[in-house]
């Protein structure tokens, strides 16, 4: 489900909240987000909630100054961890929450910089695409973080006997071609026996960072990537396109 930015003002259900700024002249209704793709991602990077905001007002006079000497709009990237949760002992259990904060001041000394003299800078796909690829390198960054980083050190080395136990079984049997196989079926076998575990702290399949892989969970990020790589999050709506054409 895409929504125009207009929509998105103020939104908070819950799980994905929404609070960028974009100036008033460029039109909010042409930009659209893609609202399901984004509570995908935050749902496979293994965040309870995603907050996205622009922290400030733009700096419009500082970035008429320096708009040249940047590159890319930075965000930063933050994630809280649940307390809740301090409890378990598996990452798999683990769902914290996500902050992206969007440096405005940079973002519109972007747009100026891609400005050129037959456009605008109230152009709204100026806007959509930077957005985009800001948004998008900043979700990247926090799953690396969520999924494969901060691992405590029980689950290093849960990972790490996953590792030698199918190495293990892989040298018995004299192919390398087990190898793969092997790490998979131990880690299954891992996996369901913390899922046992757990059950006495009261936690439901359901709450469960489903994986092929304990702790690192590599296969969940190469999801977000595929989805991040070939979906936009924020574009041009087709109705914006289409007046466009016409006119």
């Amino acid at each position: 489900m895409s929504v125009p930015l207009s929509y998105m003002k103020g939104f908070d259900d819950g799980k994905i909240a929404w609070d960028v700024e974009i100036p008033d002249y460029v039109d909010d209704e042409a930009i659209s987000l893609n609202l399901t793709s984004l509570r995908n991602i935050s749902r496979w990077a293994g965040l309870k909630r995603l907050e996205i905001n622009s922290g400030h007002s733009i700096n419009e006079s500082q970035a008429l100054a320096e708009y040249e000497e940047y590159e890319d709009a930075h965000s930063n990237v933050t994630i809280y961890e649940d307390d809740e949760q301090q409890n378990y002992v598996s990452s798999e259990y683990k769902w914290d929450y996500g902050e992206v904060t969007i440096n405005n001041t940079e973002l519109y000394a972007n747009v100026l910089r891609k400005t050129t003299e037959e456009d605008s800078v109230a152009n709204p796909k100026l806007w959509s695409d930077h957005l985009n690829t800001t948004i998008k390198n900043s979700l990247l960054e926090m799953s690396r973080v969520q999924l494969t980083r901060g691992i405590s050190t029980a689950g290093k080395l849960n990972a790490l006997s996953v590792v030698a136990m199918g190495g293990l079984i892989s040298l018995a049997t004299g192919s390398p071609d087990t190898l793969i196989p092997s790490i998979l079926g131990v880690s299954i076998i891992n996996q369901s026996t913390s899922m046992i575990y757990h059950q006495g702290y009261g936690s439901a399949l359901k709450d469960r960072r489903l994986s092929l892989l304990p702790s690192y969970q590599i296969d969940r990020l190469l999801v977000v990537r595929g989805i991040l790589r070939y979906r936009d999050l924020v574009k041009v709506n087709s109705f914006a396109e289409a007046t466009k054409e016409s006119i």
